[in-house]
Order: structure tokens, then C-alpha cells, then sequence
């Protein structure tokens, strides 16, 4: 039986892994931590026509939104927790006077949305949605534990290769060795792979209440209705690995939340949230499959929403052998190394 080794536990990693494993692989995770994964606190958005993606990567995020039913129906049979996608619940709201010639055969239905000061114009697209990131990582969890994948908490600082292959992965605690790795570290991939892959800070807010029954995004800002709150996200801040939250990021999702709403002044804020996205130059993801190993990183905003499409690209690597696409490293001047 093949061994993986999968690094890293946020949503690609975990996604990889139960992937790999109802396949019927020997997988096993290593992570820094469980609890500090910047998928803990995203916003779970199934969106690639509102976020503007286009070509490549638009059609494999259409390609991941249709894998994305079969993947949840195996989770709930797995872990017995229900994870839905909310289709339909999400408004993209654009300035009146803008185009949407573009987008006229994936729109569903359009509105219009007003306030006492904005005029909008608000569109629901066919297939996006979102679904609540929390849930479908306890989900991707329990579903590990009962399928016997070992999650091992470790900081892995380097790999220990072999001409084109990878033979370790290198500890603090320990050296871990495999038949093929996955390697996920996300916005940490620089401090293991020379790959210009760096981190893109995102703040987010949870406050009391619900303000409308749908997700609305406008600009970049959304507000995610939930079960007793809203989500309010979230900041964009390349290059950025500075801890905590700070005053001009809450106050730019305040002031993004007050132009949907302007009389909401007196929501109680419930708590404050900050993560690392995965960024690169082009904002589009590493996809890289070599010999023995697939570097699975670099996401950006899209990790929750590509996460289906890049384990079946991973499984589709491990059964056929390396292949190659628009995503690999050699779009940029330097290689793994």
C-alpha cells in the first residue's frame, strides 16, 4: 500500500487527505497545530464569477463547485455531519451604470438593492454560493479520525531530497518518510520551498445579528449571514505576516459594512479574526506534480473553493503519474529547489 504524507491541515491538506484516504491510501497528516489553520476563519465563499476569475482558473473553479456535492455526500457518510452549500444565497453587488455583458449567461436573477446613500444593482449568479468553513473542517476531521489517517502535530522545516525526489520531511520533533508527499503548507511554503509564495493578510469581524437573509459582496467586502451573527471580511494586505488585528483593518470592513447599511451603528462586535492566505504574483495556485510528491499551495482568496478540484488533480497524478498544466512552477523564473 502506497504511505502519504500529507503537510500541512488547513482545507487543501485536509481535502487531500481524506481524499487520498477513501481511496483506499496510508495517509498520514503532519501539521504545526490544528487550531491556527487561516481556514478556521474564512469566509467559505463558493464564488468564482463574483470574484472576477477568469480563464484557467475559472474553469477550474467551475470544475471544483462540481465536485464539490459528491465530496460533502461521502463527509456526511464518513462523520455523519451534515455540511450544506447555500446556492442561491449570494448577491454580488455592482455600481448601476456597471456592464455585466459578460456574465449575462451565469446570471440566475438580478435586483436592485437601496440604501439611504447607495444605489446598487444586485446579481445572483447560477452555481455559487457558500457553505460555513468551520463546519466543513470538523467534518474533514472527524471524517479522518474514523477513516484511522494520524494527524501528527510537528513544525516541518525542511525537506531531505534525493535527485528529483523528495525522501524526508524534516522536523522539529522527528524525520518523516513516505512513498509520495503532499506538500500544503500555505502562506508558510517560502520558508520551506524557494517558491514566491507569500502571505496576504485578511482581518475579519463577527458582530450580533443578522442584517440580511443573504451574503451580500460589494467591493471587497461580504457579509455572511450565520446562525445568531454576521461575518463581516475581510482585508487584502500582501506581504503582510504581522500577528493581530489592527485599527485601519477593522476599520476598513466597518466602513465596508456601513456603506450596505448605514444606520447599523449599534451591532455588538463579537469578535475579531485574522489569517495568511497563500498569495502569488499572478494570484493563480501552485499546482506542481513531480516525482514522488505534489506542491499543492499559493490559493490566494479561492482555497475553500478550489480545494475539491486540487485533491482530484492530486489523485488523478498518483494513478497516472506527474502531469503538467497552466499552474506549475515553470511560469516562474525559479523552480523548487
Amino acid at each position: 500500500m502506497t504511505r502519504i504524507a500529507v503537510l500541512g491541515a488547513g482545507i487543501i491538506g485536509l481535502f487531500s487527505a481524506f481524499t487520498l484516504s477513501l481511496e483506499g491510501y496510508s495517509v498520514k497528516v503532519i501539521t504545526r497545530s490544528l487550531e491556527d489553520q487561516t481556514s478556521w476563519i474564512a469566509g467559505g465563499m463558493l464564488a468564482p464569477f463574483s470574484e472576477g476569475l477568469e480563464g484557467e482558473l475559472l474553469q477550474l473553479s467551475l470544475k471544483s463547485l462540481e465536485l464539490y456535492p459528491d465530496i460533502l455526500d461521502a463527509l456526511y457518510q464518513v462523520s455523519g455531519q451534515k455540511i450544506g452549500i447555500n446556492q442561491g444565497g449570494l448577491l454580488k453587488l455592482y455600481n448601476q451604470d456597471s456592464t455585466l455583458e459578460k456574465f449575462k449567461d451565469q446570471i440566475l436573477y438580478r435586483e436592485d438593492f437601496f440604501t439611504d446613500k447607495t444605489r446598487l444593482t444586485a446579481v445572483s449568479f447560477k452555481k455559487e454560493g457558500y457553505l460555513d468553513p468551520t463546519a466543513l473542517i470538523k467534518a474533514l476531521i472527524s471524517s479522518l479520525s474514523k477513516l484511522s489517517v494520524k494527524i501528527i502535530i510537528d513544525n516541518i522545516v525542511s525537506v531531505e531530497k534525493n535527485n528529483s525526489k523528495i525522501s524526508k520531511l524534516i522536523g522539529i520533533k522527528d524525520k518523516y518518510s513516505a512513498d509520495y508527499f503532499v506538500i500544503c503548507p500555505g502562506a508558510w511554503s517560502a520558508k520551506i520551498f524557494n517558491i514566491p509564495v507569500f502571505p496576504t493578510k485578511g482581518q475579519a469581524l463577527i458582530v450580533e445579528g443578522n442584517f440580511h437573509p443573504k451574503t451580500l459582496y460589494f467591493n471587497s467586502t461580504y457579509v455572511i449571514p450565520r446562525r445568531g451573527f454576521t461575518y463581516i471580511g475581510a482585508t487584502s494586505e500582501p506581504k503582510n505576516f504581522t500577528h493581530g488585528n489592527t485599527i485601519g483593518g477593522i476599520l476598513n470592513l466597518i466602513n465596508g459594512f456601513l456603506e450596505l447599511f448605514p444606520e447599523a451603528l449599534n451591532p455588538k462586535i463579537s469578535k475579531t479574526l485574522y489569517g495568511f492566505r497563500p498569495s502569488t504574483p499572478d494570484n493563480l495556485p501552485v499546482l506542481e506534480f513531480g516525482e514522488n510528491f505534489a506542491l499543492l499551495t499559493g490559493h490566494h482568496r479561492n482555497g475553500i473553493l478550489l480545494a475539491p478540484a486540487s485533491a482530484n488533480l492530486l489523485l488523478s497524478a498518483l494513478l497516472s503519474g506527474p502531469i503538467s498544466g497552466p499552474f506549475g512552477l515553470s511560469r516562474f523564473s525559479k523552480a523548487m529547489t
